[in-house]
């Protein structure tokens, strides 16, 4: 074969090796977005399974900045020191877990909250990290966190005086509703008593009105006993007379 075959030839088999790398292309990509949207959490949750989810976006978080961290040869106590902020930041962060789990289940909506927290999370590691170089920011970041301390206790009262309203509506209701069941009963029993008084006084008005049976009308009524005819007396056997003589 000479030069000019092969370098057709290669050239042919470039291509084909293009067209079928641009044909699997698409299809690993698609793969991989099935699996990933097959992977995506589905709700409600249970509690358990929730908490270890969320666990694992907070490793995750912190395995990206530590990958950060030995790329700029960040020493091991420094990397500890940013681990304990990581886990300080984190604190928010479960709470509201736990406040979601508390029932036994996590609902979309609950998770949508931890959410919010946990795609924060390192940009707030970040500004803990620059309040740390610039006093200014460190002013900065306080204040940001007073108020979000603020926001957050104000909350928490109105979602408690909302719970302690709608414990003393449901207590009312309830106490309402076992009154109403109380004097329902109490009105069955009394309608029953004296449907019962009232069927007893009608049985004793009957019984005294009844005409009693006269004695002489049933004597006459039953008939009489028929007697017997008058016959001839009957002529006793010959042997019984012949015993008798004997005996005599």
């Amino acid at each position: 074969m000479n030069l000019k075959a092969r370098f057709f030839a290669f050239a042919l088999g470039a291509l084909a090796l293009g067209a079928s790398l641009a044909t699997a292309a698409p299809a690993e990509a698609a793969h991989h977005h099935a699996a990933g949207h097959s992977a995506a959490p589905s709700f409600p949750m249970k509690a358990d399974e929730y908490k270890k989810l969320v666990e694992k976006r907070i490793d995750k978080i912190r395995a990206a900045i530590d990958k950060k961290l030995d790329r700029a040869g960040v020493s091991p106590d420094r990397k500890k020191a940013i681990h304990k902020i990581i886990d300080e930041e984190s604190k928010d962060l479960r709470a509201e877990v736990y406040r979601a789990a508390a029932d036994g289940t996590v609902t979309e909506k609950e998770a949508a909250k931890v959410k919010t927290l946990t795609t924060g999370l390192r940009a707030r590691v970040r500004e803990r990290m620059r309040a740390e170089k610039n006093p200014h920011a460190k002013a900065t970041l306080d204040a940001i966190r007073a108020k979000e301390a603020k926001e957050k206790a104000d909350t928490t009262k109105a979602e408690q005086a909302a719970k302690k309203k709608a414990d003393e509506t449901k207590a009312a209701k309830a106490s309402t509703e076992a009154k109403e069941k109380a004097a329902h009963e109490k009105a069955a029993r009394e309608k029953a008593t004296k449907e019962a008084v009232a069927k007893a006084a009608r049985a004793a008005k009957t019984k005294a009105v009844k005409p009693a049976v006269s004695t002489k009308a049933t004597k006459a009524a039953k008939p009489k006993a028929a007697k017997p005819k008058a016959g001839k007396a009957k002529k006793k056997p010959a042997h019984a007379e012949s015993t008798t003589a004997a005996d005599l």
